[in-house]
């Protein structure tokens, strides 16, 4: 064991002893209270990767502190969490006093009433109406701080309200490090569960008001294509004036919840529904819902489970709900960096699943997830029908004589400028996938692209082969569409067409009623000099038929008198520069920038994984257990193809339950559509010890292929690890 590696433990365990003057509180207790204590410290030191290896930080540090206190006297639990990080793996720092008490909350519990005064965590059916929960894992904690009461006013009824406030810290996408949108909330919610012998559930009613800043309310205007922002489509598509994000947001929501389950012969249901109306980010009410059904019975020996979920909430901001993913959630190493990110303002899915033996000791798992969007988001520009009807509608209101040529030229400017305003952007409308467009999974069928399809397909053989051997082989065949944007033009080449027919032939009318105002009034003033009808010391037939021609149409020059109509021509001709002739020739409505044309870019992941584990007893507390893992896996984007090859390797063994030594092995090659190649290769070892009454510690010295983490739908990327030393002590007290 080197010097530097002994100085990080020791500051580890220093920093353990100076936590402990929280027993103090103890002394908030008149009788003697229980208390048991928990501790759990994370250090790091080393360098910083992104998913792909690419080296972010050279001297990544991170240093974690967590310390639960539970206590109890009588029918009163207090519950105390405090977290002290310097540079944690996620989330902000907290080194400050008033910042290391991260979670608290006192209970108090009879036959009857509940009471609860903190951080709020409660599940209530399925969680669409509410579920508050923590996760260190993906630094999320959307607790609600306030209190909880319930009260068993029945052996059936159960009345419950819950009332607070909550600072909420959110990401833009799971690979931000620190929470980048934040939120104050305050909530009320009211309601009843009831449990009879035929049915259960409960009825919930929300109602929540959520304050954002400038800075969270311009971080939803960002890429349509992204699938794992919320309100991506839909908000783009609002953010027409961009002034109308230079300000905050106070968003109002109210919702009602419902949940129903119960046995019906041979069939467990449970069906929860939620129906709110609430507020637009850029104001404006809208109504949306979320339905959840599940359906479970058995046919023999199998377990047989179904799963639908419709989430209809384009534009509302998930805060205190976390409803079911219906996906599979995969403990593979490989498999789980695909994990679904789920969309729950637009989404629809199902999941199938069947559980049973398969032969002697061995069970058979199957598993089928599927969903998409509730409509497909091929964005169509066309210009609208108007511009002939302002043509049409147009006509000269001047003086005869006077201003024609202004008022065209006004005319052709404001019927171009209305090729621009008549853009309109509307999304197509494309029939939802079928089953048989899931299993295919055909991405060259645009439309079902569009809807941002996800499917997963798992299979999975488990058991014991042998008294002392146990074995686990599982087919991981994921695909999803996780971006997709595409953007097709439609130039209004006939609307255009027919209003510039339409403006040529108003032109002809209002030019030639120019003409016939001078033929038949042959005065004219220009220059200081006055021409008349016939021929003057200042005019000429010389001038003028140096101009028109043959103006009298005697075939020479001479001092003829000039018809009208070639008078009225040429005094067109002095107030343009040029005759009526050419001047209408150059008539037409500007439509150069406005071209059919499209614009796609998508990503369509795609990979099958293969993951097994082995697992054999020796006997007396020793044992060997090995994980190992090999993935294929293509990402497909309009410029090419980038295919990735994984491999991971984990062996542990394990003495008398003392301690463990285990490798980590991983590789992957990815090549690019660029014909570039890169490799990147992972390795590690760990030491566990079981210190007893004392604890547990792990060390590891190696790197680690950072990676995507979820829970309940709710996803982080956790950076990789290089050439550094990981060190892990819990104990419990």
């Amino acid at each position: 064991m080197d010097y530097l590696f002994q100085n990080q433990l020791m500051m580890m365990l220093n920093k353990l002893n100076n936590t402990l003057y929280i027993f103090c509180i103890s002394l908030l207790f008149g009788d003697s209270p229980s208390f048991d204590f928990s501790y759990e410290g994370r250090y790091g030191d080393g360098k910083s990767t992104d998913s792909q290896g690419n080296i972010i930080n050279e001297n990544y540090l991170f240093d974690e502190q967590f310390l639960k206190i539970n206590s109890s006297y009588k029918d009163y639990h207090l519950y105390l969490e405090f977290e002290y990080s310097d540079s944690p793996i996620l989330g902000f720092s907290k080194q400050e006093f008033k910042d290391i008490l991260s979670k608290y909350y006192l209970e108090k519990s009879s036959d009857k009433l509940y009471l609860k005064l903190g951080n709020i965590y409660a599940l209530y059916g399925a969680g669409l109406g509410l579920y508050t929960f923590p996760d260190q894992n993906i630094d999320f904690d959307n607790s609600i701080e306030g209190f909880e009461f319930k009260y068993g006013l029945s052996e059936y009824i159960e009345p419950f309200v819950i009332y607070g406030s909550s600072n909420l810290e959110q990401r833009t996408n799971p690979a931000v490090i620190e929470p980048d949108r934040f939120s104050d909330n305050d909530v009320s919610i009211f309601g009843f569960n009831y449990n009879t012998p035929w049915v259960y559930g409960h009825i919930l009613s929300k109602t929540q008001e959520s304050v954002m800043d400038v800075a969270t309310v311009q971080s939803f205007w960002i890429d349509e294509g992204n699938r794992t922002t919320l309100l991506d489509d839909y908000v783009g598509e609002q953010f027409v004036d961009a002034s109308l994000i230079d300000v905050g947001a106070i968003l109002n929501t109210e919702a009602v919840n419902l949940g129903l389950g119960g046995f019906i012969s041979w069939l467990d249901f449970y069906f929860e529904g939620e129906w709110s109306d609430y507020m637009k980010l850029l104001g404006g009410d809208e109504k949306g819902h979320r339905y959840y059904l599940s359906l479970g019975t058995n046919i023999g020996d199998y377990g047989l489970s179904y799963e639908f979920k419709d989430y209809d909430m384009a534009y509302d901001i998930l805060t205190f709900s976390a409803p079911p993913t219906a996906t599979i959630e995969s403990t593979s190493m490989l498999a789980a960096r695909n994990s679904h990110s789920m969309n729950y303002g637009d989404e629809v899915g199902h999941q199938f699943e069947v559980v049973g033996p398969l032969f002697g000791e061995l069970n058979f798992l199957g598993n089928l997830s599927m969903s998409s969007r509730h409509n497909n988001k091929i964005i169509q520009n066309s210009y609208a029908s108007g511009l002939v009807d302002f043509i049409s509608s147009s006509s000269f209101d001047g003086t005869v004589g006077q201003g024609e040529v202004a008022y065209l030229a006004q005319l052709q400017s404001d019927s171009n400028a209305l090729v621009d305003i008549l853009s309109v952007s509307s999304s197509s409308e494309a029939s939802s996938p079928s089953f048989f467009d899931y299993m295919s999974f055909n991405t060259d069928f645009e439309n079902f692209k569009s809807f941002y399809p996800y499917r997963q397909i798992y299979l999975e053989v488990s058991g014991y082969v042998h008294d002392n051997l146990y074995i686990k082989f599982g087919f991981d065949d994921y695909k999803e569409v996780i971006k997709y944007k595409k953007i097709i033009t439609d130039d209004g080449s006939e609307e255009i067409q027919n209003g510039s027919t339409l403006f040529a032939n108003h032109a002809q009318e209002v030019v030639q009623g120019y003409l016939d105002y001078y033929t038949q009034n042959p005065t004219y003033d220009a220059g200081g000099f006055n021409i008349g009808h016939t021929n003057s010391n200042d005019f000429s037939v010389l001038a003028c038929e140096s101009i028109f021609g043959d103006c009298d149409g005697d075939g020479v020059n001479n001092e003829a008198v000039i018809s009208e109509q070639d008078f009225a021509e040429y005094v067109f001709f002095i107030e343009n520069s040029e005759s009526s002739s050419d001047y209408l020739s150059e008539f037409s409505l500007e439509d150069s920038g406005h071209i059919s044309s499209f614009e796609e870019s998508y990503e369509f992941v795609q990979a099958w994984t293969i993951p097994a584990q082995i697992t054999l007893d020796l006997g007396q507390g020793n044992s060997i257990n090995s994980y190992i893992e090999y993935q294929s896996k293509t990402v497909s984007q309009a410029s090419g193809d980038n295919l990735y090859k994984g491999s991971y390797f984990s062996g542990s063994y394990t003495s008398k339950g003392f301690w463990t030594a285990t490798l980590f092995y991983e590789r992957e090659d990815i090549e690019f559509f660029s014909g570039f190649i890169k490799k990147g290769l992972w390795r590690g070892v760990d030491f566990s010890f079981d210190l007893g009454d004392k604890g547990q510690l792990s060390i590891f010295k190696g790197s680690q292929k950072g990676g995507r983490v979820c829970a309940n739908g709710i996803c982080a990327d956790q950076p990789g690890f290089e050439d550094g030393v990981k060190v892990t002590y819990r104990t419990f007290l």
